[in-house]
């Protein structure tokens, strides 16, 4: 990557040299203009010609009846029979008029689940896994426990939810939101106190080739902890929108590319292609005295992508499936980091889906790191889009550069 000032070799021995002292400032792309995502409209509004679909977390215990209602809708109407357990929710969704039912994971999803906290369980039996993490990934709901119900256009949200949430058998229930690439929210214009000054330099573009300094490494004093880890021993998993894995910064890092919506491999699908690119690339683009240099130059990289694929749809919630390709992935002993690059459309938080807040848990019990958006609303990043204030959030939160 392009640098100024004094280098230092890489503290592995050899290879392209990175600037270490701050003084340098390798190029990125000036930020491209556009609009963005605006977290002023309501975030429950659902346009009337589509269906409303609710994620519902059945509480323990209930996961037989999950299994009955998907895929069976009117054989389970049909049946209750007036059973107390059951008439409840029978009633919630006959008022509502429940147009289909089906399972977020699938049988393969979770028979491979239950056999790899099983396998932790023997072996935190036998001393060699811990028993914390096998206790922990026990504790969490079963993935049979998650169901999505579909209703006519037009169903109140709010209505449906606060129905089902008075269920005993429901521990859950969240409109699930569409997922957006994440983008800056209109904000208020910043303060112009005299004294706060301009941006320093080198924040303008270069006059001579339109491209601007990567100011925010030096802000965060990236450089200077270039001298003591570049990223050798971890792996950064970008969750994202579609990826140029041919990218000059990026084709000898990506190791791994995987498709959580076919199952399959290619990772170059969709309109947002850039949204991906970008995010590796400031997260790990290599140091080779050319373009830019990512805050771990050296980290092996994981393109998978969770929007859109060349194939059939295989899963119903491919961020999940996402989250735990990553968590049961091989990474040859590398820590870990995962990148969740989505959210609402609104600006919300993607974590208050019971489905995906179930699955940033299992990875961090794993031992994964995992950093999702925040800040892009302009709102706490605990809130749900309809229901105020959401369970405590699992992962690390980190804001959208401006």
């Amino acid at each position: 990557m392009v640098g100024g000032g004094d280098n230092t070799r890489s503290p592995t021995g050899g290879g392209p040299s990175l600037d270490t002292t701050g003084a340098g400032a390798p190029f990125i792309p000036a930020q491209s203009s556009g609009s963005h995502v605006s977290g002023a409209s309501s975030p429950a509004d659902v346009p009337p010609s589509e269906d409303l679909v609710v994620e519902v977390e059945f509480a323990p215990g209930a996961a037989g009846l999950a299994s009955a209602l998907s895929g069976n809708v009117a054989g389970f109407m049909a049946n209750l029979g007036g059973a107390a357990p059951n008439s409840g929710l029978g009633a919630v969704l006959s008022e509502f008029g429940v147009r289909d039912a089906r399972q977020v994971f699938s049988s393969g999803q979770i028979q491979a689940d239950e056999a790899r906290t099983a396998a932790l369980r023997a072996a935190a039996a036998s001393g060699v896994a811990s028993p914390e993490q096998a206790g922990t990934l026990e504790r969490l709901p079963p993935l049979a426990s998650f169901v999505r119900l579909r209703f006519p256009p037009g169903t109140p949200p709010s209505k449906v939810t606060a129905a089902l949430g008075r269920l005993p058998e429901v521990t859950r229930a969240v409109p699930v939101p569409k997922a957006a690439p994440p983008t800056l929210a209109a904000a208020a214009p910043l303060p112009s106190d005299p004294l706060i000054g301009p941006f320093p330099e080198p924040v303008s573009p270069d006059p001579n080739t339109g491209l601007e300094w990567q100011w925010y490494l030096h802000r965060t004093r990236v450089p200077q902890a270039w001298r003591f880890a570049r990223g050798t021993d971890v792996v950064l998993a970008d969750i994202d929108w579609g990826f140029r894995t041919s990218h000059q910064d990026l084709r000898s890092a990506v190791r791994r590319t995987y498709n959580a919506v076919d199952g399959g491999s290619d990772v170059t699908q969709g309109a947002n292609a850039a949204h991906g690119t970008a995010v590796l690339g400031l997260a790990g683009a290599r140091g080779d005295s050319a373009g830019m240099a990512g805050i771990a130059p050296e980290a092996e990289l994981w393109a998978i992508q969770g929007d859109s694929g060349p194939g059939q749809r295989v899963f119903e919630e491919p961020w999940a499936e996402a989250l735990d390709f990553v968590r049961r992935s091989d990474s040859g002993g590398r820590r870990k980091v995962v990148i969740l690059e989505v959210q609402t459309v609104s600006g919300g938080n993607y974590e208050q889906v019971p489905s995906i807040h179930r699955a940033i848990r299992a990875a961090i019990a794993d031992g994964c790191i995992v950093c999702v958006a925040a800040g892009n609303g302009n709102r706490p990043a605990d809130r749900t889009d309809i229901e105020g204030s959401d369970r405590s959030p699992s992962a690390l939160y980190r804001g959208t550069v401006p």
